[in-house]
């Protein structure tokens, strides 16, 4: 077995004194340590290493990570609320164009060429609906009763009342 041998350092600390703000200088005895001493031999808290504990990282993660999972779903469900409101405007400015043509001519646009007929009413093209059935397609309702969601037609219009639908039990109701 080895026999360990300590050193003895000497160190000299030039610091301002208290009372006459000169420097002094004091004999500071250091035995094999590595690291700055205080005058008491123990380490000062500069010489410490500075990082994160494993456990303070794993703790920060897993606080990240509840956040994302809370938040993803409402970012998510974000896109769904924009499609739904794209939808109901783009219903209203459609209903909105049925009445114009109705107060103009009297009578509700034919249901086979309604995007057409509304062309001069809309400010663009016809719109597509986004909720459910992705399509501008329109499907003619013998009657008010057939209205109720069938086929795979973007919207659904009874030409007799003028009514105008969503053509999806997504946004029947609106």
């Amino acid at each position: 077995m080895q026999a360990r041998t300590l050193e003895h350092v000497r160190a000299f600390d030039y610091r301002p004194s208290r009372r006459s703000g000169r420097y002094q200088t004091q004999h500071i005895s250091l035995l094999g340590v590595r690291g700055q001493m205080s005058v008491t031999g123990k380490q000062t808290q500069s010489s410490k290493r500075r990082g994160f504990t494993l456990v303070e990282l794993v703790v920060v993660v897993l606080i990240v990570g509840i956040m994302a999972a809370v938040a993803a779903p409402r970012m998510f469900n974000t896109a769904d609320n924009a499609r739904d409101s794209s939808t109901r405007q783009s219903l209203t400015v459609v209903r909105d164009a049925i009445q114009m043509y109705f107060a103009q001519n009297e009578e509700y646009p034919p249901a086979a060429t309604l995007a057409t007929a509304l062309e001069p009413y809309l400010n663009g093209p016809f719109p597509t609906c986004q909720t459910g059935n992705v399509s501008a397609a329109v499907r003619a309702a013998a009657s008010e009763v057939a209205l109720a969601p069938d086929g795979n037609d973007g919207w659904a219009y009874h030409e007799a009342s003028g009514r105008f639908v969503v053509n999806h039990a997504d946004g029947s109701d609106w």
